[in-house]
């Protein structure tokens, strides 16, 4: 029987279990999809839930208009709204079919549940429904007025110009940007907002530049509703040429021409930027004579041509771009080495574009000081930077110091000191020498290996001034610095000496219990590489027993 109810009937229901439940107030708690956006003529869900039980489930319209529906009863409204939901005890919904832009706006949905207790609560909450919609026109506005195809402006003379991007409807609101030939425009951005009628524009002000002459300044209105064949179509587009005026410029600071011959032709060529065209050109020549564009000087010397649009040599298209020519006749040799002129005048100022001659090749271009100076600089510093890392490797400094040894190395290197000691003993023996048997028969006392290390720790920081001397020192010769002086043994000496030594100790050896050692110094200078055994004496220590 469900399909025979009609509109009426079913608002009246609603309306009357309304009353027989006694709703309090806005109690149940309802969600719902929150915002949803969606083309004309498509369809879309609208959906809220419920934490009690449903009774009724209402949807009112952004006109007013309110849908009672329900899963169970299976209406549908205008033949294109109708229930939406899984379980009608907590879902609310309605599918709309056929979206018209009429739809567009806020809908509310009004539930009404039944709480644990058995008492009837109603719930309220709100989805936004938006109708996608492009704009149907986007123009552009210069002065309050539409703009036409092309836009003049006078560089350097005029205020910034005050343009307008008008997008006639849409839905929802879009946003702007500008460009300049497809890349990114250098606007201000001066308003935003929404006109009384409806329409959403921006105004901007901008500043035209020489080489934006003939380019397009384009608006790009940017919103989700314009469809992929209507950005295709550039429908979000409207754009405007500019022409941009300004004085003559220079292409050169100074042009230079050789290559002329006396007695000669030879034609001169200037190119030169401007806007609008032209108005008058005119060459002062060194000789003070000035000749107008398409005459000939009174002396038949020089002929000008009138300007012509393009460049020298090139297939650049340009419409600012004009060359003037000259034609010298016949070249003199007073004509070498002069400064000469070029007057170009067009309708918002004038410019000399100075020019010089010059018989045969150009010269080379000499190098400046500058250059010069920089490289001898860094060739002094490499220098230096070479002489330090030399006398730092050869003294042991900076990033070339060895590292510090711990106590087990001083140990090592003590017992290997002994041993090339015991070595170098053993060969004198063997040349049979009675007074060294008598003296190496009593071998130094060996030291503790505590013993080495604080005299090797000692002498490190006793030698830490003497290195830097000898790194300062060294500074001033230092590839001097990898001649290290031979130890010298004066044997002579010590074999003349050898007996009386002897002697010497055979008379104190028991004298007062008193026992002498012969020290090697060598042992005591190990790891100062620059020491050295010149004028070495015996040295004696006390020993108790």
């Amino acid at each position: 029987m469900a399909q025979f109810f009609t509109t009426v009937e079913i608002l009246q229901l609603a309306l009357l279990c309304s009353v027989l439940y006694q709703v309090n107030g806005n109690e149940v708690s309802v969600s719902s999809t929150g915002s949803v956006n969606v083309r004309p003529n498509e369809e879309v869900d609208l959906l809220c839930k419920a934490a009690s039980p449903i009774k009724i489930c209402n949807f009112v319209s952004p006109s007013g208009v309110n849908y009672f529906v329900s899963k169970s009863l299976g209406v549908k409204y205008e033949d294109r709204i109708s229930f939406l939901g899984e379980d009608e005890t907590s879902d609310c919904g309605i599918k709309i079919e056929n979206v018209r832009e009429s739809d567009n706006g806020a809908w509310k949905c009004e539930v009404t549940a039944v709480t644990e207790d058995g008492t009837t609560k109603r719930g309220v909450d709100t989805v936004k429904l938006t109708v996608l919609k492009a704009p149907s026109r986007v123009t552009l506005e210069v002065d309050g007025m539409e703009a036409e195809d092309s836009l003049t402006l006078v560089y350097e003379k005029e205020a910034p110009k005050k343009i307008r991007c008008v997008a006639d409807g849409g839905q929802p609101v879009p946003t702007f940007s500008w460009k300049l030939n497809g890349s990114p425009a250098q606007v201000s951005v001066q308003d935003t907002a929404i006109s009384e009628d409806g329409m959403a524009y921006e105004e901007v002000l901008f500043t035209g530049k020489p080489e934006d002459n003939t380019k397009d300044l384009e608006c790009h209105v940017n919103s989700e509703a314009y469809t992929a064949d209507e950005l295709g179509e550039e429908q979000n587009v409207a754009k405007i040429m500019l022409n941009v005026e300004f004085p003559p410029k220079a292409l050169l600071e100074v042009h230079d021409f050789y290559g002329m011959e006396v007695g000669s032709s030879y034609p001169i060529r200037i190119s030169f930027r401007l806007n609008p065209p032209p108005s008058d050109v005119q060459w002062e020549m060194h000789d003070g004579t000035m000749v107008p564009q398409g005459s000939e000087s009174q002396n038949g010397k020089y002929e000008a041509d009138i300007p012509a649009e393009g460049p020298i040599q090139s297939n650049e298209e340009d419409p600012t771009l004009y060359t003037a020519i000259l034609t010298i006749n016949q070249v003199a040799p007073e004509d070498a080495g002069t400064l000469n002129k070029l007057h170009v005048t067009n309708a918002h100022g004038e410019s000399v574009i100075r020019f010089k001659l010059g018989l045969g090749e150009k010269p080379a271009v000499e190098a400046g000081s500058g250059p010069i100076i920089a490289i001898v600089i860094i060739v002094l510093v490499i220098i230096v930077v070479i002489a330090v890392a030399v006398v730092a490797r050869s003294q042991g400094l900076l990033c070339f110091s060895g590292r510090k040894k711990g106590p087990a190395e001083d140990q090592e290197r003590a017992v290997e000191k002994e041993e090339k000691e015991g070595k170098e003993e053993n060969g004198e023996k063997e040349e049979g020498s009675d007074t060294e048997s008598a003296e190496h028969a009593e071998s130094p006392i060996p030291e503790s290996a505590a013993d080495v290390t604080d005299q090797a720790t000692q002498k490190e920081r006793r030698n830490m001034s003497q290195k830097m001397n000898h790194f300062l020192i060294s500074l001033k010769n230092p590839f001097g610095s990898f001649k290290r002086p031979a130890p010298v043994v004066e044997t002579e000496e010590l074999t003349e000496n050898d007996g009386e030594e002897k002697s010497d100790e055979a008379e104190t050896e028991n004298k007062d219990g008193i026992v002498y050692a012969d020290l090697d110094k060598s042992v005591m200078s190990e790891g100062n590489a620059t020491l050295t055994v010149e004028n070495e004496k015996t040295e004696y220590v006390e020993i108790q027993q």
